[in-house]
């Protein structure tokens, strides 16, 4: 009978896995990104947002 491959076992074998192994043919294409922004804007403005928040609680600013 076979073991379950343990945590490490397994963290092994995807660290010897390369590019190519990997099988990407079922995930679809995104071709339209239409509504996405940058991540860095989106952090930016969660930043803004709670540093506005601390700023109310603290009456800073």
């Amino acid at each position: 009978m076979e073991h379950e491959p343990t945590r490490a076992e397994l963290m092994e074998r995807l660290q010897a896995m390369t590019d190519e192994d990997i099988d990407l043919s079922d995930i679809p294409e995104v071709t339209d990104f239409t509504g996405w922004e940058r991540a860095g804007d989106k952090f930016k403005k969660v930043a803004e947002r709670n540093l506005d928040f601390l700023n109310r609680k603290l009456n800073v600013g």
